[in-house]
């Protein structure tokens, strides 16, 4: 389950999504740059990992309403509070599609506000 709401006081009610399994909410991707060297070998750059290199791709079916809320959040509010089993963060809405019966948001991680 995964709560979303805004991070500056409004009277948006929060948005409860219970997201399918085809959610993708777990990938921490690190920030690893490769170069190649003169000599035919490679450079790797190992900088570590951060929260805010976390992008969320929720699968969920939503109401009508549920999606008008979103998309008013998305386009409204620089930054959203996403609340789920691991944690709060501070994140943002990058898209909303439809496939089908089910709807699908991509959301940018910028950082963890609580564990």
């Amino acid at each position: 389950m995964i709560s979303i709401t805004t991070d500056t006081a409004s009277n948006y009610v929060p948005i409860i999504l219970n997201e399918l399994p085809s959610s993708d909410l777990d990938t921490e991707t690190a920030r690893i740059s490769r170069a190649a060297t003169l000599d035919g070998g490679v450079y790797i750059n190992n900088t570590g990992f951060s929260d805010g290199d976390r992008t969320l791709k929720i699968t969920a079916r939503l109401t009508d309403d549920d999606v008008t809320n979103l998309n008013y959040v998305k386009n409204n509010f620089l930054s959203i509070i996403l609340s789920m089993k691991d944690g709060a963060y501070k994140a943002a809405i990058q898209n909303i599609s439809r496939t089908g019966n089910q709807y699908n948001l991509t959301i940018y991680i910028e950082e963890r506000i609580s564990a």
